[in-house]
């Protein structure tokens, strides 16, 4: 186990390149979407050890065999269930070494959904940006 502290002021994506040296096979890191880094996330899978974290939604998912684009939003409107869980991989193909992971889907309540659409609208309107697209909208289920 490892801690570090840094300055608040530190942007905590320009630390997450430091994790996987912090690690071993088999060890589990679980981090919120500010230390999210595809380069990281692959850095994690080379060693052996194992990520937990939120999808960061517009991330490309491929095809782990064809390499063909996945669309998530479908994939999910087709299970009707409240759990989905699927091998994919993330990343985009032009820039190589996509991370081979499972990706795990859960329903929230609508209430918390309809939370996130507020707070996406407020944020969009705070950066001057007309509206958050329908698919940010629809993947706050």
């Amino acid at each position: 186990m490892f801690f570090e502290i840094t300055a608040g002021t530190n942007p905590d994506n320009a630390y997450s390149h430091q994790l996987p040296s912090q690690m071993q096979q088999g060890d589990l890191i679980l981090f919120d979407l500010g230390y999210f880094c595809m380069k990281t996330l692959n850095n994690i899978n080379r060693i052996g050890a194992y990520f937990l974290c939120r999808y960061l939604v517009g991330t490309a998912l491929l095809d782990p065999v064809t390499s063909m684009s996945v669309d998530l939003l479908q994939n999910i409107e087709d299970n009707t269930g409240q759990f989905s869980s699927d091998e994919g991989s993330y990343g985009q193909k032009k820039r190589g070494n996509p991370v081979i992971c499972r990706l795990v889907c859960l329903r929230v309540p609508q209430d918390i959904a309809n939370e996130r659409r507020r707070k996406l609208r407020k944020s969009a309107q705070r950066k001057n940006r007309r509206s958050p697209s329908d698919y940010h909208l629809q993947m706050a289920d």
